[in-house]
């Protein structure tokens, strides 16, 4: 489901990818639940109503949440250990692996 404009395209993404991005999850403390409204102009959802589609509009949703963080890792790769530089020749296909000699 999406939020669609007044001609009925989307104006939005799916919600599962819309909703936490209008979230402020940085305020919080961990738990919840939290609630935050967030405000609406010109957002319509399709409403089936048997015989047709109506386009009905939206002023707002409330979205409830819970904030949990999780432990972070810093992550170091130093590339110059790894490989200097890859070579491909296009024409023959052959790979060279190039070393920085210490």
């Amino acid at each position: 489901m999406r939020f669609v404009g007044k001609d009925g395209e989307p104006i939005t993404e799916e919600l599962k990818w819309w909703l936490p991005r209008q979230l402020n999850v940085l305020g919080h403390k961990d738990g919840g639940p939290y609630e935050q409204l967030v405000e609406l102009t010109e957002h319509y959802v399709p409403a089936d109503l048997g015989s047709s589609v109506e386009l009905v509009q939206v002023s707002g949703v409330v979205i409830e949440f819970y904030v949990e963080t999780l432990p972070s890792q810093e992550v170091i790769i130093d590339a110059a250990d790894t490989v200097s530089a890859i070579l491909k020749d296009f024409d023959s296909g052959e790979v060279e692996h190039f070393h920085r000699g210490n």
